[in-house]
């Protein structure tokens, strides 16, 4: 994804393109009238920095670069990679949308693509043994709370595996690996035996296929999908 082009575009929307350096050692220039607009905490940087120089963000570029595009273009782009590197960019980009945005389109964006990234695999070149799930597991249990619809999503994508799999070819081949990774998330295990109860008795499939907006913020936030 292309970030740092100055264009005439950029001009027009009457800002200068920001430098930002990052904690990882890369650099992004994007348009500071759309850094402004994206949240209070990014105008504050943004009319804090002297011209001509470049702020230093304690955040990994990966993740920022999401942000920058959907910035410049209004959607998540990450050409449907189903790799670690994706997801944990994916992640990083879902807690800057919640550190500098403050519409819950962009998160939202975010968590779709995640979800892709997670549950497609098969979609996507060769399936993930059991410990690349694992440290995906990992990944999701540290950005993820307790009573939070991301937090819906690792449950259901614990119950259901992978869409299309019959229960008994699920990911988790190695119950007692899966087990130790759940144990490492607080009250992990329990949700899981709630929800799966609950589901079996009604029958449920999964449910980000079923509603798209299953693991969105924007509902308790009185927002509209950013989709719509």
């Amino acid at each position: 994804m292309d970030v740092t082009e100055h264009s005439e575009h950029d001009e027009r929307l009457g800002g200068h393109m920001f430098h930002i350096h990052f904690e990882d050692g890369n650099d992004l220039w994007v348009n500071g009238h759309a850094l402004r607009g994206a949240s209070c905490a990014l105008r504050s940087i943004v009319d804090e920095a002297k011209p001509g120089s470049k702020t230093t963000l304690d955040v990994p570029s990966g993740g920022f670069e999401f942000l920058a595009h959907w910035l410049k273009e209004g959607k998540i782009e990450h050409n449907g990679a189903t790799d670690l590197a994706t997801i944990k960019n994916l992640c990083s980009a879902y807690q800057i949308g919640e550190r500098f945005s403050e519409s819950p389109h962009f998160i939202d964006a975010v968590m779709d693509a995640l979800v892709v990234a997670v549950t497609a695999t098969a979609l996507g070149g060769d399936a993930r043994t059991v410990d690349q799930s694992c440290e995906v597991m990992r990944l999701l249990n540290s950005l993820f709370d307790e009573c939070t619809v991301g937090r819906a999503f690792v449950v259901d994508w614990i119950i259901h595996g992978e869409p299309g799999e019959s229960s008994k070819d699920m990911v988790w081949a190695d119950s007692e690996q899966l087990a130790g990774v759940m144990s490492e998330a607080h009250n992990l295990q329990s949700d899981v035996c709630v929800v799966m109860m609950h589901q079996k008795l009604n029958k449920a499939t999964h449910p980000w296929v079923v509603d798209g907006c299953a693991y969105h913020i924007h509902n308790g936030e009185g927002y509209a999908c950013y989709r719509t």
